[in-house]
């Protein structure tokens, strides 16, 4: 065990990094930079999921995939509102990602476009879900994950295996996912906290 003293000196140090590098201009190559192109906060819900969701594998690839993703779309939610599951299909029928197919991110993207009909925001979905029965974030996230999935994949058999959204059921500890909540929740000069109604005390 430390002692009282050297804990003061590591937290301050600490500090100091914090103060130094917390600061956008370096985030890049960070998949957060995408966030920062866009000013329409449905846009940024969009383009974080997104960008979170694909956030695996060699970061120099992660940036060339949503670099692709992002030029096709324009503006992700006017692109969304305005295509449906067969011309997403034609758009994105050469898109490849490591494991990702461009079928499972056309039915992220139904899952987005149903979302922003029936809800207006992936926070509305997110504080959909019935809190007194969640004991926490996670459980949460859990249940807001298995709606999010019934409106993507409506029943479909590519929602057995899907490289693009984890499964906490099955025991994924939904590092991707939890790093959208951040990006959402926390809100400082890196993170966006485009959402007001969850305490980054809770994540």
């Amino acid at each position: 065990m430390i002692s009282h003293k050297t804990a003061l000196r590591l937290k301050e140090h600490f500090e100091n990094l914090y103060q130094t590098y917390n600061h956008r201009k370096y985030v890049s190559p960070d998949p957060l930079q995408f966030v920062y192109e866009y000013d329409n906060s449905k846009d940024r819900e969009i383009v974080a999921f997104i960008s979170s969701c694909i956030a695996y594998g060699r970061v120099q690839q992660i940036i060339k995939s949503l670099s692709s993703v992002f030029s096709i779309m324009g503006s992700p939610y006017e692109y969304l509102m305005n295509t449906n599951v067969l011309s997403n299909q034609t758009d994105f029928k050469s898109f490849k990602h490591r494991f990702t197919t461009g079928i499972e991110l056309v039915y992220l993207f139904h899952g987005l476009r149903e979302t922003f009909q029936n809800y207006g925001s992936l926070q509305s979905l997110f504080l959909s879900v019935p809190h007194k029965k969640a004991s926490g974030v996670t459980e949460i996230l859990t249940l807001a994950l298995e709606r999010f999935r019934n409106i993507a994949y409506q029943g479909k058999d590519i929602h057995r295996y899907n490289s693009l959204l984890s499964d906490p059921k099955k025991g994924s500890a939904c590092k991707r996912l939890f790093m959208f909540l951040r990006w959402m929740v926390r809100k400082d000069n890196v993170d966006i906290g485009l959402w007001n109604k969850l305490s980054p005390s809770q994540l």
